[in-house]
């Protein structure tokens, strides 16, 4: 895997031979996920909703069970840090003092005929004054194509959830397609490797190098479809598309790049995630937090 310069959830950075940090935030003893182990219970409590299983009632972010098909424990997703600025900061209030009202601008509010033009007009004013707000006054607005945000700031407000809806009726040719998509043009810097991949669900990745790269970086993580990956998936024979191109799977934003100076030995097996010591390098051994040291 690669990580390139390019945000959502926080992600901590350390050059291989560094000092270490734990790849996984830790939990107090009476919160810790189980490591294995079915979660107890699949039925309703008599007094309480049915819960699933798979989410147990002393679940946390990490919990994982083994499934005994000889690979990686499956974890539950982790959605701490969904919504706005990974959750960790409130909506901000929206002044709609000089916004854009779409309905000035041809949106039907009664769904009667197709808002797209309008609503689009209205979003890409705004975007070239360097954001604004976009104003739907409360009714229905149909939206037969795609709509698409293109610049910072811009905020399209309703009435309310209760009084303004939007009623995305496209459905033919919506592969890795959405209705209405935020979208800027990143610039990339140079991609900097891992010293080896990270673990399933891992708050930190150990650099091969050091990278001009401080908190508050967003970053991509991801890989390039070379030939060992290939084979290292067998897919050999099958996986002929994107080849030698470079997949971006994850943004984040940096939040700690640790100690990065290299060991006096230069080592590049420390500060790696294990299982056991025979994962770590010459000299090194795998401690209680999972890492080569």
């Amino acid at each position: 895997m690669r990580l390139v310069p390019t945000t959502l959830a926080a992600l901590t950075l350390a050059w291989a031979g560094a000092a270490c940090s734990s790849p996984n935030p830790p939990f107090s003893a009476d919160t810790a996920p189980p490591e294995t182990g079915a979660p107890a219970g699949d039925t309703a409590a008599a007094e309480g909703p049915w819960r699933s299983a798979l989410y147990p009632d002393d679940g946390s972010p990490g919990w994982s069970v083994e499934v005994g098909d000889g690979g990686p424990p499956a974890a539950l997703p982790d959605f701490s840090y969904a919504g706005y600025r990974a959750g960790e900061a409130p909506l901000p209030e929206v002044d709609l003092a000089g916004a854009w009202s779409a309905v000035e601008l041809g949106a039907d509010p009664t769904g009667a005929t197709d808002s797209t033009a309008a609503l689009q007009a209205a979003l890409d004013q705004a975007a070239a004054a360097g954001g604004g707000v976009v104003a739907l006054s409360a009714g229905t607005y149909r939206v037969d194509g795609l709509l698409r945000v293109t610049g910072s700031g811009v905020v399209l407000a309703g009435a309310g959830p209760d009084a303004t809806f939007l009623d995305l009726r496209r459905a033919e040719g919506m592969s890795d397609q959405a209705h209405l998509t935020f979208a800027g043009a990143l610039e990339a810097g140079e991609p900097v490797a891992l010293a080896q991949d990270a673990a399933q669900g891992a708050f930190s990745v150990t650099l091969s190098e050091p990278a001009a790269l401080s908190p508050g970086d967003p970053v991509g993580l991801g890989m390039v479809i070379s030939d060992a990956f290939v084979t290292e998936h067998g897919m050999d024979g099958f996986w002929g598309f994107a080849a030698g191109d470079r997949r971006t799977l994850f943004q984040r934003t940096v939040v700690d790049t640790g100690d990065l100076t290299q060991t006096s030995d230069g080592s590049a097996g420390s500060c790696a995630q294990c299982d056991t010591s025979a994962d770590c390098g010459t000299g090194l051994s795998c401690n209680t937090a999972g890492l080569c040291e």
